[in-house]
């Protein structure tokens, strides 16, 4: 009996460690990968578009110029709000989350997973 509650023990410990383990690698993903003005937006077609932002490259973001795109997976953000893709508009400050790789080039060419709208319309 001791030795059955000795192993839950130990495999909740386990457990646990590995929840905390795969939360932060997901903290690690949620790298911002740019934060600046969207400059021009492209409509691809009636469920994505393309937005291209410019910014300044800080400690805490990865580029200064992106091309990317947003489609219906994309979750925007207006504070807490969650918004729709045609609540975007040229002159909105935005930080960006990409989803998966990036295209090299410059600039960047990355998919959206998430935008923050961070103030209005300049």
């Amino acid at each position: 009996m001791i030795l059955m509650k000795k192993l839950i023990f130990t495999l909740l410990i386990l457990y646990t460690i590995l929840f905390f383990v795969g939360c932060t690698e997901e903290m690690k993903n949620e790298a911002i990968g740019i934060r600046g003005e969207i400059e021009k937006i492209e409509a691809n077609n009636t469920s994505s578009y393309t937005i291209y932002v410019e910014g300044k490259k800080e400690s805490d973001t990865e580029y200064d110029k992106a091309s990317v795109y947003v489609d219906s997976n994309t979750t925007i953000y207006d504070g807490t709000k969650k918004v729709n893709i045609e609540d975007l508009e040229e002159g909105l400050m935005v930080e960006i989350i990409f989803e998966g790789g990036v295209r090299e080039s410059y600039p960047v060419q990355a998919d959206a997973k998430k935008i923050y709208i961070l103030d209005e319309k300049i």
